[in-house]
């Protein structure tokens, strides 16, 4: 069939998961009659082991609606599981008061996920020092709490790999959400991905943040045929443009996509504190948050090749890949250049963890800039406060 037909109060068929109202009633008439109301959902993406952020929002809502568990099984692997507080619809005018709610509920750990509630989280890590608070953001200034995130530019290195064997034009575009540190050095990344195994190929980099962007008529302007978009597929969206994929006739071809395994990185969080291997610096001098930014060798970074991608790149991007793993090839190994000229001269030298995150630059086969703040759609401001390039505009 090439369509489910929805479920009606008279005909059989699907629930629709985006259908909220009618997923709600149910909820609340099943709650109504027994003690527990089970969601069982096939969806989600396949072969990943936890689902991506946009699947575990929709998860969630449904727990908000009155839903005791959920359970997913279109991934056809094993997924982890998430125990939930109830803490919806966090805002940073709420945060302080969840997290207090939080540890009043006599949570060890707390994960912040976003960098909008450092402040925050901060504050928290003060006022509670048995209770271990880690945000999702790269350098944060404060000792009191950890923060963490991934080394996503390695996957995007690959991506940018198949990007440059499997264009026909060699006119690449990379889309990006906000200027932000790390953010830089997944497009540079992706650009000399692409150049490695492409010379000729160009890198067009758009801002979905930028004010007027139109993903369609862009992409159609530039006349691009490989295009590097949001890293997971959002539920509402009439068209899967996400991870890495093949224009053709203005329809998306999927060719591969990056996978945050976040269910790993949480794991082994946990496992630390377990262990003992937690340890609180008391040095009054160091001022800067311990970070953990693990990657592919710690297996939070991974990639998924579509079947529409031939075998022999399917084989280039598992060398690539376990080069990598193994800490055998760095994508910020040896000369670099940007835009501007040489931004690194030694054959022999890798940029520092500081120096990646920090990346203010971008490679000399990318054309586009890095927008300002005021090019920018008001929604993004708070994040590029918190954790924006501090780059003036082209």
């Amino acid at each position: 069939m090439n369509e489910c037909i929805p479920v009606t109060e008279t005909e059989p068929g699907i629930f629709r998961w985006d259908d909220l109202e009618y997923i709600e009633k149910r909820i609340k008439e099943i709650k109504s009659k027994c003690r527990w109301c089970v969601i069982v959902s096939h969806g989600g993406e396949e072969f990943t082991s936890l689902p991506s952020p946009y699947t575990r929002d929709r998860y969630l809502k449904f727990l908000e609606m009155g839903a005791d568990v959920v359970v997913g099984h279109h991934p056809h692997v094993p997924e982890n599981y998430e125990l939930v507080i109830r803490a919806h619809g966090v805002t940073k005018d709420t945060i302080e008061e969840v997290l207090e709610k939080c540890v009043a509920e006599k949570c060890d750990i707390i994960f912040t996920t976003t960098p909008a509630f450092v402040q925050e989280s901060v504050k928290a890590a003060i006022a509670h020092p048995n209770v271990r608070i880690v945000n999702c953001s790269l350098r944060t200034s404060h000792r009191y709490i950890r923060t963490y995130y991934a080394r996503m530019y390695e996957a995007k290195f690959l991506m940018g790999a198949i990007a440059g064997v499997m264009t026909e034009n060699d006119k690449l575009a990379y889309i990006a959400d906000y200027p932000i540190r790390g953010s830089i050095a997944n497009i540079n990344a992706f650009a000399l991905g692409a150049k490695m195994v492409n010379p000729r190929a160009k890198v067009y980099v758009e801002w979905a943040s930028m004010k007027g962007f139109n993903r369609l008529e862009r992409l159609k302007e530039l006349g691009v045929d490989i295009v590097s978009d949001k890293d997971m597929v959002v539920p509402e969206a009439a068209k899967r443009y996400y991870g890495l994929y093949r224009l053709k006739d203005g329809e998306p071809i999927g060719l591969a996509m990056p996978v945050w395994q976040w269910g790993v990185f949480y794991e082994q969080m946990i496992r630390t504190i377990m262990e003992g291997t937690w340890k609180h610096d008391d040095n009054i001098v160091e001022k800067k948050a311990i970070n953990y930014w693990w990657g592919m060798s710690a297996g939070v970074i991974d990639m998924i090749c579509s079947r529409n991608l031939p075998i022999g790149t399917k084989r280039l991007v598992e060398l690539l890949k376990t080069t990598i793993s193994r800490g055998e090839f760095n994508p910020f190994y040896g000369k670099l250049y940007s835009q501007d000229g040489i931004v690194q001269e030694d054959p022999n030298r890798e940029l520092t963890p500081e120096e990646i995150i920090m990346m203010d630059w971008l490679a000399e086969n990318v054309i586009g800039h890095i927008p300002t703040e005021d090019e920018l759609v008001e929604h993004s401001l708070p994040i590029i406060m918190q954790q924006g390039i501090n780059k003036e505009g082209n």
